[in-house]
């Protein structure tokens, strides 16, 4: 009498141990599992995962390699960034001896022309001042004369860059004479 059902298929080892004519048997009833052409169990997943895992490791690769190079790039541009303020509070520091520093003379000082300085290496810097009160009328008090002036400075690397790195540096100073000193230093 024959079995109401099929005996059960060997698992893992039982199967490659089992008898050649139960193999040959199995290989016909599976043919997905065995393969003649193969002469065993066919192995596509396995190289399907190794080329994911190259793909996600290459696209690993570059995006640290594009994280790197910004971050170069970016502190660049900072070094560029501190020279040039550096550059400008250097134009702000010449505006301000250009405005009679120790009081010699005993009139208040005018602004100076628009200057471009180029003796810092690399950048240039451009060196504005301007006078408040705008008129040629100072402000007067208790026989003193004030005058309040804005230097301005910006700094511009010039080079072959293609980013533009600029800084500006604004200082405000205010210059006073007393009538009654009659010797310099002519400051209040």
């Amino acid at each position: 009498m024959k079995p109401m059902f099929p005996a059960p298929r060997p698992r893992g080892c039982a199967r490659i141990a089992a008898a050649p004519a139960e193999r040959d048997d199995v290989r016909k009833r599976d043919p997905l599992i065995y393969s003649p052409a193969l002469g065993g169990r066919q192995r596509g997943v396995s190289i399907i995962t190794a080329i994911f895992i190259l793909l996600l490791f290459a696209a690993l690769a570059a995006f640290m390699a594009s994280l790197v190079s910004t971050a170069h790039i970016t502190s660049a541009q900072d070094v560029q960034g501190a020279r040039a303020y550096q550059a400008a509070q250097a134009g702000v520091e010449w505006g301000l001896f250009q405005l009679d520093p120790n009081g010699d003379a005993a009139a208040l000082p005018t602004c100076f022309a628009a200057t471009v300085l180029t003796a810092i290496p690399g950048y240039s810097v451009s060196v504005a001042c301007t006078r408040y009160p705008g008129a040629a009328t100072p402000y007067a008090e208790s026989g003193r004369t004030i005058r309040i002036f804005e230097i301005v400075a910006t700094a511009t690397a010039i080079g072959s860059s293609p980013v533009i790195v600029e800084r500006q540096v604004k200082a405000r100073i205010e210059k006073c004479r007393d009538a009654t000193i009659t010797a310099a230093p002519y400051d209040c």
